[in-house]
């Protein structure tokens, strides 16, 4: 092998021994505003966001994924910088969570499919996430 070749070789095997910590194509299901890039676990034969993870679309989901939609403990936040801390089942705010509005509002209580009681629908968010009002 020539003396130059090597280094370049073993530059290119390295590189690509890299690949793990890089975004791949995994999907993430749900509305549109998560879509855009994900980086995080897979599961291969699905090519579904599965595990820790993060998706950046319009809106901004880092938390647990399972089968491609957000499942378990996570923060989701909105473009118009609503956000919500808590626990997510199917996609949906489920369980315990922490919801600030965009004007700065906040809520906390037990989440229903994607409902808290005490939440004024001035106060919901603009576009369709975890939350429905």
């Amino acid at each position: 092998m020539n003396r130059r070749a090597f280094p370049v070789t073993w530059i290119v095997v390295s590189l690509c021994g890299a690949s793990p910590a890089m975004a791949h194509d995994c999907r993430v299901l749900g509305h549109g505003y998560l879509r855009g890039t994900y980086e995080g676990g897979c599961e291969e034969r699905s090519e579904l966001a599965q595990g820790q993870g993060e998706a950046r679309g319009a809106d901004t989901y880092v938390g647990n994924f399972v089968k491609g939609r957000p499942d378990g403990k996570g923060t989701y936040t909105w473009e118009s910088g609503a956000r919500l801390e808590g626990t997510f089942k199917g996609g949906k705010a489920q369980g315990p969570g922490v919801y600030v509005s965009a004007k700065g509002v906040r809520y906390e209580g037990e989440f229903d499919n994607g409902k808290l009681a005490t939440m004024k629908a001035a106060d919901c968010p603009v576009t369709q996430g975890p939350v429905s009002c």
